[in-house]
């Protein structure tokens, strides 16, 4: 099974009050193959946590729906 890596992406963002707050993101990808075969090009996806160590990972709806 392919496998990917998790990214961490952190910066700052200015409030409207002038403050400023940091803000932390994660990026990951799916393999071209997954998205080949299930046809996933631009569909909307749910992440759900099922363990520790496992999670879920739902089509909510594609571009052609």
């Amino acid at each position: 099974m392919p496998k990917s890596t998790v990214t961490e992406t952190s910066y700052e963002v200015k409030n409207d009050d002038g403050s400023t707050r940091e803000v932390t993101q994660y990026r990951t990808t799916v393999p071209k193959a997954l998205v080949e075969a299930m046809g996933l090009s631009g569909a909307e996806l749910s992440w759900e946590v099922n363990s520790a160590d496992s999670l879920r990972v739902s089509v909510v709806a594609r571009d052609n729906e």
